[in-house]
């Protein structure tokens, strides 16, 4: 009795209390390759399923968009998937794809899911996985910058970044005025500072930056570089050049360019063996120096506001700075200087050797001309270089000569001509003085000869005319002696021929002798302005020695014939006898 009682309470109590029924519960399932490489496609599945029917579903996914690239969906939208079934299903798929842009691990995950129960519209129950790791692998590129090995499961379209730029590029507590393209710079910090801190961004998150962080600084210029390595491997390179400044700098000025000598050996650009070290006095201090023997060249370092060394070359003579260029080719050490003369067929411009241009003369071709001092003989000259070879010899050619041969040619000259013109007037003095000389002996001579005449002195030519018109005389007398004794009419005639004929030949003497004594005479005045006409003297000179030497043959003549006569009259005499 007592056990029906217990039943019959149970079966009341069960219709008392309310029925209890446990919603439906949904499994979700997201499947995805665990790893792809760069450059890949990636299919991504999303599965909702249930034992019970599905009336609606709503989810969104999320990926790592910094190496993944959305392609395409079977779903909704993109991003989201959300629909209500108009009758019941146990199951839904949608599938996503996207492109493995860059390398890394990432993940795929299933947010603000909702899925509703088909019968009752209540939320089911979520389970199962809603994320999904990924790995994307960079294919081996074993160094060759950006160009694969083929070694990387067939994914060769992969293309590596090539970007090595900075983002940012600071000293801390120093402006730079960053500028991505410029890979150089300067900052001058002063002479108490001791340390810099460097600080450098990358550009590409796949590309790495070295060199950045705490430098320790002195006197002078530091060089600092901070290379960013591209995701294929290229390398660029920043500089910076830190200058701490010195307390007491030495300053010059080189083609109003303000640079500081340096004073430490240390800083000096290194040169080739020709040079030995040195110092020298700049501004009443020693520096160190470099110095050739040969060239007798003094090369001084100075120091830009950029902490940039160069050697400059000095002339202490005229305290000036001048650029020193030097090359090396061929085994030719050549310090390049100026020259003014244009090599015939060549113009002036610039000649590039290597990554540097220097002041030459150019020609149509792979040819062109250099002028400087060979350092290791100090000998000046042309040389030519070949830009297809890059080759370097000493030129030579007939329209090209030394500067210092065509100095020695001109003075050469210059002194030839001084000596000839020396030698002229020395010889036009003795000359003069020779001249001179003859000419006051010739006008003492001419002076007595006068004076004898005027006086009828017995000079020389005096006494040589009176004596040979006394023999005339006295021949004339003797045959005109002998006419007047003479019987014969013919012979009267002949004497008085021979009578006049002796007067016309007295006649013609006179003539003569006046004449010769015309030109015998000599005009003072006319010698004194011949003085500075020696041509007219010598001949009035030569004039006079004539004169006297025709008369004194004339004279001779006659007295030749007078003495044919006279012995034709002593013939005659004897014939008659």
């Amino acid at each position: 009795m007592r056990k029906k009682f217990l039943i019959l309470f149970s079966i009341f109590i069960l219709f008392l209390t309310p029925n209890i029924v446990k919603a439906a519960s949904a499994n979700v399932q997201i499947s995805a390759p665990s790893s792809v490489y760069v450059g890949d496609n990636v299919t991504v599945s999303v599965t909702v399923s249930s034992s019970a029917p599905i009336g609606s579903w709503q989810y969104t996914i999320s990926y790592d968009d910094s190496i993944l690239s959305y392609v395409s969906t079977t779903a909704e939208a993109p991003q989201r998937a959300a629909n209500v079934s108009t009758y019941g299903k146990t199951s839904v798929t949608y599938s996503w794809t996207f492109k493995a842009i860059g390398n890394g691990n990432g993940s795929f995950n299933i947010d603000g899911i909702v899925i509703g129960d088909f019968d009752t519209d209540e939320a089911m129950d979520i389970g199962g996985s809603t994320s999904a790791s990924i790995n994307v692998i960079k294919p081996s590129n074993n160094g060759n910058n950006g160009s694969n090995n083929g070694n990387n499961g067939g994914h060769s379209d992969y293309k590596y970044s090539d970007d090595n730029n900075l983002s940012s590029l600071n000293i801390e507590g120093f402006d730079l005025n960053f500028d991505s393209s410029v890979t150089e710079y300067s900052v001058s910090v002063p002479n108490d500072t001791k340390k810099v801190k460097i600080g450098a961004t990358a550009n590409d998150g796949n590309a790495s930056v070295s060199g950045i962080g705490d430098y320790d600084v002195k006197e002078g210029n530091n060089e600092i570089k901070i290379v960013v390595t591209a995701e294929n491997g290229d390398t660029k390179t920043y500089k910076i050049n830190v200058v701490v400044k010195e307390l007491s700098p030495i300053e010059v000025k080189v083609n109003d360019k303000t640079y500081s000598v340096v004073r430490k050996n240390d800083k000096l650009p290194k040169v080739n063996a020709t040079y030995k070290s040195s110092t020298i006095l700049i501004k009443g201090e020693s520096v160190p120096c470099y110095h050739s023997e040969i060239t007798d060249i003094y090369l001084i370092g100075l120091m830009d506001d950029k902490g940039k060394v160069e050697l400059f070359n000095y002339d202490s003579k005229s305290d000036k700075f001048s650029v020193y260029n030097e090359i090396n080719i061929s085994g030719l050490y050549i310090s390049l200087v100026d020259n003014k003369d244009v090599p015939a067929g060549y113009k002036s411009g610039l000649v590039k050797i290597g990554d540097k241009e220097y002041n030459g003369y150019l020609k149509d071709g792979a040819y062109s001309l250099l002028y400087g001092i060979n350092l290791e003989t100090g000998e000046k000259n042309f040389y030519s270089y070949d830009s297809s070879e890059g080759t370097l010899q000493k030129y030579v050619s007939s329209n090209v000569v030394n500067n210092k041969y065509y100095s020695y040619i001109i003075i050469g000259l210059i002194g030839l001509c001084i000596f000839e013109f020396i030698m002229l007037i020395i010889s036009v003095v003795s000359k003069n003085k020779q001249l001179k000389k003859y000419l006051h002996n010739k006008l003492d001579v001419k002076t007595e000869f006068e004076k004898s005449l005027e006086n009828g002195s017995d000079n020389e030519a005096g006494t040589s005319i009176e004596n040979d018109d006394s023999e005339l005389a006295e021949t004339d007398a003797e045959l005109e002696h002998s006419d007047n004794t003479d019987q014969d009419n013919d012979d009267v005639s002949d004497d008085e021929d021979d009578t006049e004929s002796e007067e016309t030949e007295e006649t013609d003497d006179v003539s003569e002798e006046k004449a010769d004594e015309s030109n015998v005479s000599f005009d003072t005045e006319e010698i004194e302005e011949g003085l500075g006409h020696t041509a007219l003297i010598s001949r009035s000179v030569s004039n006079v020695y004539n004169n006297t030497k025709n008369r004194k043959e004339s004279i001779k003549e006659r007295k030749s014939l007078r003495k044919k006569k006279k012995n034709k009259k002593d013939d005659d005499d004897m014939f008659k006898f």
